[in-house]
């Protein structure tokens, strides 16, 4: 019997290590710096969010370098893109000569096991629209790395849209930003859009780090909201679209975060609302208790018929729908919610109100003959 229970928990032991292991959570980071073509920029040089958009119309024939480093905590295998979901192109050549700056920028994600490494995908440039994903590939999955939204000249005979990046300024916003913390959990922007969108995209942030013992990791959500009458009454409904976000503070490698919408979001008025969920955790650094925070990069309001902020001005970049003038226009003025018009009972309401006098008038005769029975 000993015997039996020593191998029943041993058995489970191994188990539990086996599923610790299996479960463990694969870190990654991406530093997405540069997009070119024969050496010239084609998107921003460095800090470039996951989804970045280019416009390659004159560069038709010629390769796309898709330039920056990756590390994760398994082992990288290889390196490749694949183009509107299709096979994956993977080449030994897309690793490139990795620097000691990079691997040691790496080191807390890759560890002693994992991998940091440089890349150089290179992929062909053609006619059209359409999504190529950069990947690296370990021996548990295929992970995307970098979604690159080509326009390569003329567009499908369908007619379809093109997009691209419009920011709100194009100087991407001051690091002295727009704090959303304990004393201040939330913030938001109020914008009208004359063309659809697919995307929104902080090009940068900042956020309370452990490692720099500036406070904990920070939790928060992005939500997107149809604007109805004001912007009080917009926040009381349910979001279209969501996500939520867990920063890995201060890396100082270009940090960006993107709310993917899909197949996009019609032209119209729309609230954007930043939050921090876990505002009231508190960690001690060096005997001091902190809480996490994160900083939106702030800007002067360029235009206060077209931006709505809840306190300080901050930046923001939309993958938008080409239009003819001004992507952004001047929202519309507030107004009252209608009050709820009082309505008549219906056949429906009569009928159960009828039945419910029939069953006291009912239960009050059966009452009065019970009385009459005990005389």
């Amino acid at each position: 019997m000993k015997k039996l229970l020593a191998i029943v928990l041993a058995t489970a032991l191994v188990l539990s290590l086996f599923a610790v292991n299996s479960f463990a959570e694969t870190k990654w980071h991406v530093s997405r710096d540069q997009l070119t073509v024969d050496g010239a920029d084609r998107a921003s040089f460095g800090g470039n969010p996951e989804t970045t958009s280019v416009d390659l119309t004159g560069d038709v024939g010629k390769e796309l370098r898709v330039w920056g480093w990756v590390s994760c905590s398994d082992p990288i295998e290889a390196l490749g893109y694949r183009i509107n979901g299709g096979d994956i192109v993977y080449s030994e050549t897309f690793f490139a000569e990795t620097g000691s700056d990079v691997i040691g920028a790496g080191a807390s994600i890759a560890g002693e096991t994992g991998t940091t490494t440089r890349m150089a995908i290179m992929v062909p440039i053609t006619e059209g629209g359409y999504d190529v994903e950069a990947i690296a590939k370990t021996a548990e999955e295929e992970h995307v790395i970098w979604i690159v939204k080509v326009n390569g000249g003329k567009a499908d005979e369908s007619g379809a849209a093109t997009f691209s990046d419009v920011a709100i300024l194009d100087n991407g916003g001051g690091a002295i930003g727009t704090w959303v913390d304990k004393k201040n959990t939330s913030t938001y922007i109020e914008f009208t859009t004359a063309g659809a969108f697919k995307a929104i995209t902080l090009g940068q942030y900042w956020a309370s780090n452990p490692d720099t013992k500036t406070g904990p990791k920070a939790d928060w959500s992005i939500e997107l909201y149809e604007f109805a009458y004001n912007v009080e009454n917009t926040l009381a409904q349910a979001p279209v679209k969501s996500m939520t976000v867990t920063t890995d503070g201060d890396l100082g490698v270009g940090a960006v975060v993107s709310l993917d919408l899909g197949d996009g979001m019609a032209a119209g008025t729309y609230v954007l609302k930043f939050v921090l969920t876990n505002s009231e955790y508190t960690e001690e650094f060096d005997g001091a208790a902190k809480n996490p925070y994160f900083v939106l990069p702030k800007i002067d309001n360029p235009n206060a018929d077209n931006f709505k902020y809840a306190g300080d001005g901050f930046n923001l970049v939309f993958t938008a729908e080409a239009v003819d003038g001004d992507f952004f226009v001047a929202n519309p003025a507030d107004t009252d919610v209608p009050a709820t018009q009082e309505t008549q009972p219906q056949t429906g309401d009569m009928t159960v109100a009828m039945f419910a006098v029939i069953a006291v008038l009912a239960l009050g005769a059966v009452v009065v003959f019970s009385k009459k029975r005990a005389f």
